[in-house]
């Protein structure tokens, strides 16, 4: 990726911290006239397809106020409705709660509008957004009054940020927060787990409040149905609070619910500082267990750090007070960073400059002189070439060719998983030949490695492991997202070697013998190691589609088809594994289609040539059950067939079976072995449902935001078809999600 060329846009940020990457790997970069949405894509040296989708949207028309209004009161002239409508922040939801199964972008223009937008729902791979809601006229509604003086329009919001996804258990809805703040130096809260819904305001400024950051949420141990967040606010009268948000969270039948907000203003800190606070990174490990909070800031040219532990009972305390850092290189402060890990705090000053800082075991602070050596090596790299670039670019008398010039970072942020970081910044010549400064000027989107090539093949071993035994992964994670970040350090300059490496350490977590688990159908489909390994090869697939060269194929190639046959197999095996454990009363009250459906699953086990010795023994159970409780179904010569099979044998007896009939004609249709595809004797051709293998006979069903594939929508009938339905809400093929179309 560090090796393509950067990405050109206009425009300035209208704050610092301008680049947010969500959990997919896509970044928005919000500009003050445009928010660009920035996919990669994996293409190769020698592709000739663009390395990136780029795309953005356009905001909904102002309603026109017809009502005019002379101001004689300065203090009543809004500076914001002065001036053309533009971009203050962007900022993305967790993955998987919008209703295109991705990330929400909630957006807050300069006169005070909140949008949320989501991909698109007819096709997401298009990279096309859509206005999902305008919360404005809701946030006027939800206004409170205060004892405290007040600016013109109160509510006005100012920022808007998204917490984590609550996570009570990995296979049920996991709701997630977003906080607005306003003028006011109020805090509105909203939940959203189907819908946006509001839940509470509270007040820990009294005056604007520019900027909002969240921990990840922490289980009280003194109430086991009670989770604690914490959200970090700043006011532009240079207060600083911390307040906590309690709810009391139960799930029913993988549905999440909430009830009892809490929230406390716990901190407030800075009274005696003036200066704004213009930017905020928190960092802890409380979603797994830990108990360290780690905040970091930057108000002018010093960043100040700060160490809190939550105890069991819920109660915030300061383990180490605001540590100083000293920006010596920067007149204007830190325009990006993020922490790396407990201890270190990776940082970009708005004048070219990257700092690593260091907390040691007693929160004391300093500089990490080797890291931030590397750092700056990687930067005067990257600006020098945009420097060459751009003088090429102008013509030879131009003063400006022939000037040097000094960076200007507007924004600086890791990728998810700490391998890249994306850079905005603009070349300025030490000439001055501007009467003032252009907001219009060219700015370039780049991208660093933070990891050295070919020194870290252990690290995403590690990591590999660590995902393959994870049973929520598939649940809780963005397999999309963590395989893109890692192709794209893992192949260098059509080097692949390091790829082979990690698809032979895959391939043999592909042996691990799946178990078959009646009592919960989604975890024994999604969470087998075997399994959540064969769907990162096939998303590995999907990732490297528009890859040339394409030097692996002959390795790369039989793994995959390796690894669509074991997610079939498995997820065959446990269907059927379940049926087999219903007790008579329930097996003898399967309607017709549920028969249809048994049948064509256990005739895929010979059809489709998958593992025998998973899947065939459950199957001619199922033959066996099916004929002694529906004596009519006349399975004889297909029991038959199952008991004297062995693997290679010609099928043609399971492959003449009449299952289903054409909704056109009411011609027997045959199903083709190799796709989800069939034909009935008139020539219809089908697609079948992925994962019933029947027609898809209505127009409304769900398609997989990644591969494609399609299913049938569950609806609201208590049969065993609907059951398998909605146990398998994500594709069962790449363990992506269905979305309705």
């Amino acid at each position: 990726m560090e090796y393509q060329s950067n990405i050109r846009l206009k425009y300035r940020p209208y704050f610092t911290d301008c680049i947010q990457w969500n959990e997919d790997g896509q970044m928005a970069i919000c500009l003050e006239n445009q928010v660009h949405i920035i996919t990669p894509l994996i293409t190769g040296m020698s592709a000739s397809k663009d390395h990136y989708i780029h795309t953005g949207f356009k905001l909904p028309p102002l309603e026109k106020d017809q009502s005019y209004e002379i101001i004689v009161d300065p203090k009543e002239i809004q500076t914001s409705y002065l001036m053309t409508e533009g971009f203050r922040c962007a900022n993305w939801s967790p993955i998987g709660i919008s209703q295109t199964k991705g990330c929400f972008l909630v957006v807050v223009t300069t006169k005070h509008r909140v949008l949320v937008y989501q991909s698109s729902k007819e096709n997401p791979s298009t990279g096309n957004w859509e206005l999902y809601m305008d919360m404005t006229d809701d946030l006027k509604r939800h206004a409170i009054d205060h004892d405290h003086p007040t600016r013109i329009n109160p509510h006005h919001v100012l920022y808007a940020s998204w917490s984590n996804r609550l996570i009570p258990d990995p296979i049920a809805t996991k709701p997630a927060f977003l906080a607005l703040s306003n003028k006011a130096g109020d805090i509105v809260l909203w939940s959203y787990t189907n819908q946006l819904q509001y839940l509470t305001t509270f007040t820990p400024h009294t005056s604007f409040i520019n900027l909002l950051a969240w921990t990840s949420w922490a289980k009280l141990t003194t109430d086991d149905d009670m989770t604690d967040d914490d959200n970090q606010t700043s006011c532009t009268d240079g207060t600083l609070a911390l307040s906590s948000v309690r709810v009391q969270v139960t799930v029913d039948e993988r549905e999440t619910q909430l009830s009892d907000v809490q929230v406390k203003t716990e901190f407030v800190w800075f009274a005696d500082k003036t200066s704004i606070t213009t930017l905020i990174k928190i960092h802890d490990r409380l979603e797994t267990g830990g108990r360290d909070i780690r905040i970091a800031i930057s108000k002018g040219v010093v960043a100040e750090f700060l160490w809190l532990v939550l105890e069991e009972d819920g109660a915030l305390k300061v383990k180490r007070d605001w540590a100083s850092y000293d920006l010596t290189h920067s007149a204007i402060g830190l325009s990006g960073g993020d922490w790396l890990d407990d201890g270190v705090f990776r940082c970009y000053t708005t004048e070219g400059e990257g700092v690593t800082i260091k907390l040691d075991e007693v929160g004391d602070v300093k500089d990490d002189e080797a890291s931030s050596l590397v750092m700056n090596h990687r930067l005067e790299t990257m600006f020098g070439q945009q420097w060459m670039d751009d003088q090429m670019d102008v013509e030879e008398d131009n003063v400006v060719a022939a000037a040097d010039a000094m960076p200007y970072i507007f924004g600086a942020s890791d990728a998810p998983n700490h391998i890249w970081t994306a850079c905005y910044f603009a070349m300025r010549p030490l000439v001055d030949i501007h009467y003032r400064v252009e907001s219009d000027e060219h700015c370039n989107l780049s991208f660093m490695v933070q990891k050295e090539r070919g020194t870290e093949m252990e690290h995403f071993l590690k990591e590999l492991d660590r995902y393959v035994n994870d049973r929520g992964f598939f649940f809780v994670r963005s397999v999309r997202g963590i395989v893109r970040e890692t192709l794209e350090y893992l192949i260098e300059d059509n080097k692949v070697d390091d790829l082979i490496t990690w698809i032979k350490h895959l391939s043999i977590c592909l042996k691990i013998e799946p178990k078959l688990d009646h009592a919960c159908i989604p975890r024994a489909i999604y969470s087998e190691p075997s399994n959540i390994a064969a769907r990162i090869l096939i998303n590995t697939e999907l990732e490297l589609k528009d890859y040339t060269p394409r030097e692996f194929d002959s390795e790369f190639n039989p793994l995959v088809e390796e690894a669509k046959m074991l997610v079939q197999s498995t997820f065959v095996a446990n269907i059927l594994n379940y049926v087999l454990e219903l007790s008579d009363d329930e097996f003898s009250q399967f309607t017709e289609q549920d028969i249809t459906v048994l049948l064509l699953l256990s005739d895929s086990s010979f059809v489709s040539n998958t593992e025998t010795n998973l899947v065939l023994p459950l199957s001619l159970k199922v033959y066996e059950r099916l004929q002694t409780t529906f004596p009519n179904l006349n399975l004889e010569q297909v029991i038959q067939f199952a008991k004297d099979y062995s693997q290679g044998d010609d099928a043609d007896v399971i492959k003449q079976q009449k299952r289903e009939i054409c909704p056109v004609c009411d011609k027997h249709i045959q199903i083709f072995s190799d796709k989800l595809m069939g034909v009935c004797q008139a020539g219809h051709f089908w697609q079948l449902c992925a994962i019933t293998k029947r027609v898809l006979y209505t127009p409304v069903v769900r398609a997989c935001v990644a591969c494609g594939s399609k299913s049938l929508e569950p609806t609201q009938d208590k049969s065993l078809t609907n059951t398998i339905l909605k146990s398998c809400d994500k594709c069962i093929q790449c363990g992506n999600a269905f979305i309705v179309q």
